[in-house]
């Protein structure tokens, strides 16, 4: 079959492309796949968002930009509110798929049935694999008494054991797709003014203080920092085993 389907992904809490249900759909049959991450003004106020927590933001999504061109693709960050900004670029860049990971905070789940119904409307499929949480938690709680989630350890462990094993991990993208010829700047142009900006900010553009590099989080944001320190803590084998 040919590839035809034009696919936006959508980053928002997973920023990673390594077991990414998401991104493996997105590029499924697809001729073209533009990832997006849009900095919502919801989120980018210091009362909401402390300085350090937003510098991880950023930095992870600096890194996820790497690792996408990595794989002959890039992030676009938009700046704007996404129940107007992924509807408005599904119609201007003709993309007949959304691909997105599940998020069940229930800012989310306004802001992203707002979205569907949107998409829809347009003709266009969305896929919302759950990937943030290691099962689905709807899943979870339909096990529950009463719908209600335990409140001990050992009632937890028995539900999640019979939801069977975690799904494997998801298969590794080598190559996205990326959108014809046109730049960030075209794409953003077609979108007009439903974003009031693009590109990944610094701390200051955004309203909040420098922050020294030695102060906050010793971390940097991003998923290949996130994996070697992992791999790290992994190579820990005796402190692993008796975890206590």
């Amino acid at each position: 079959a040919m590839a035809t389907k034009r696919s936006i992904l959508w980053f928002r809490k997973g920023l990673r492309v390594h077991d990414n249900p998401a991104l493996v759909k997105a590029c499924d049959g697809a001729s073209a796949v533009q990832p997006v991450f849009v900095l919502d003004p919801w989120f980018v106020k210091p009362e909401r968002v402390g300085a350090n927590r937003l510098r991880f933001l950023l930095e992870s999504l600096e890194d996820l930009d790497a690792s996408l061109r990595s794989k002959g693709s890039s992030l676009l960050v938009l700046h704007g509110d996404p129940e107007r900004v992924i509807p408005a670029a599904l119609e201007a860049w003709r993309c007949d798929r959304l691909c997105y990971e599940f998020d069940t905070e229930p800012y989310a789940q306004k802001r992203d049935a707002a979205v569907n119904e949107a998409a829809k409307a347009i003709g266009a499929e969305v896929h919302v694999p759950v990937a943030h949480t290691l099962w689905d938690v709807e899943k979870l709680l339909s096990k529950c008494k009463n719908g209600e989630p335990p409140t001990a350890y050992s009632s937890f462990l028995k539900i999640a054991h019979s939801c069977g094993p975690v799904p494997p991990v998801a298969p590794h993208v080598p190559h996205v797709p990326a959108m014809e010829t046109h730049t960030h700047g075209d794409l953003v142009k077609m979108l007009g003014d439903v974003v009031t900006g693009s590109g990944v900010p610094t701390l200051e553009q955004l309203g909040y203080p420098a922050l020294p590099t030695d102060e906050g989080f010793p971390a940097r944001g991003g998923e290949t920092e996130g994996l070697l320190r992992l791999r790290k803590m992994l190579d820990r084998t005796e402190y692993i085993a008796e975890f206590k």
